[in-house]
């Protein structure tokens, strides 16, 4: 009966020590970093689709692919660009010009993109 209990105890404990873990890496995630400690985004101009400008009323959303660590997003008009953290802390904002455009992140992980109307959930 005591070897019992004190397995129930032990697993307790575990299930404890576990879930406060888990608790501290999701604080720990949610801080802010200073920015000396964590590199700002990096956006660079692909491409300019000339093509793309023109046709602007028929691809009225733009088109969000992830390759490679980098997230490239092609438009053709016009579109306000954010990202957030999963936790949603901003990242980087920026209003893009028509074309393609190739954003590095400073970390891996789950992020939310939201361009123009459009809303994207981001693997990297």
């Amino acid at each position: 009966m005591r070897k019992h209990r004190a397995s129930d105890s032990m697993a307790r404990l575990r299930r404890l020590f576990a879930a406060a873990a888990i608790m501290l890496c999701a604080i720990c995630s949610g801080t802010q970093l200073s920015s000396a400690a964590v590199p700002a985004p990096k956006w660079e101009q692909e491409s300019i689709d000339r093509d793309a400008i023109r046709d602007s009323s028929e691809a009225d959303r733009p088109e969000v692919t992830v390759r490679d660590g980098y997230i490239y997003i092609t438009t053709a008009r016009e579109v306000d660009v954010k990202v957030f953290t999963i936790l949603g802390q901003p990242v980087a904002q920026r209003k893009l010009q028509p074309g393609t455009i190739r954003l590095l992140l400073p970390a891996k992980g789950i992020y939310i993109l939201k361009a123009g109307d459009m809303t994207r959930r981001l693997n990297i």
